[in-house]
């Protein structure tokens, strides 16, 4: 369990790596859970360019990174237990392993707005972007299992426990960090990395 001035220490070193501009104005010792959270604000001369608020953990020194729009949106408390819950931001894989009901399990997951990336060849560059599928599409995926989708945390959040409510699927799931990062470039592109990209 790290001491108070150590947690400190992290919070300086943190700051002078990402926002070396930022100066910290308040901190509060939390016990639920356990760590410090820290207000900094990051200023140029003469401006303020905004906030950089965060979390440090006392059990491990983990840094939470937590900003005013998303405080605004569910309070500081929501998002402290968002992270006490084990969720990170970022992008996780959810592989379906077995379905008792292809047909509710489809509706869910459109209902909730799963995505996949879609990728096309227009005026000599790849570009990708984001698609919400639909039943069809869902339903078509999870034909064959296994499968997998691409999600973010709160999708999970929300859809994990009605699954196992209602029974739906057996999945696994885990934490990869940010999205695949893919090449614009045509040369650098095989025909299977075009069009939806699911995994």
């Amino acid at each position: 369990m790290l001491k108070d001035y150590a947690i400190d220490a992290i919070a300086l070193d943190h700051l002078r790596k990402t926002c070396p501009r930022c100066e910290i104005l308040d901190r509060k010792i939390y016990s639920d859970p356990d760590g410090i959270y820290f207000i900094a604000n990051c200023r140029g001369p003469g401006q303020h360019f905004g906030d950089h608020s965060f979390f440090i953990t006392r059990s491990t020194g983990e840094i939470w990174e937590i900003r005013s729009y998303q405080i605004l949106s569910n309070g500081l408390d929501y998002w402290l237990q968002w992270y006490a819950e084990g969720w990170r931001p970022g992008t996780y894989r959810l592989k379906i392993m077995e379905v008792t009901s292809v047909t509710v399990l489809a509706k869910l997951l459109e209902e909730h707005g799963v995505s996949y990336q879609f990728r096309e060849l227009a005026n000599g560059i790849v570009w990708t972007k984001w698609e919400r599928a639909n039943e069809e599409e869902i339903r078509i995926r999870i034909a064959t299992l296994p499968c997998t989708f691409l999600v973010r945390a709160d999708f999970l959040r929300e859809v994990l426990p009605m699954l196992a409510k209602q029974k739906l699927a057996r999945v696994e799931y885990v934490y990869i960090g940010q999205s695949p990062e893919y090449d614009w470039r045509p040369e650098n592109n095989s025909t299977a990395q075009l069009g939806p990209q699911w995994d």
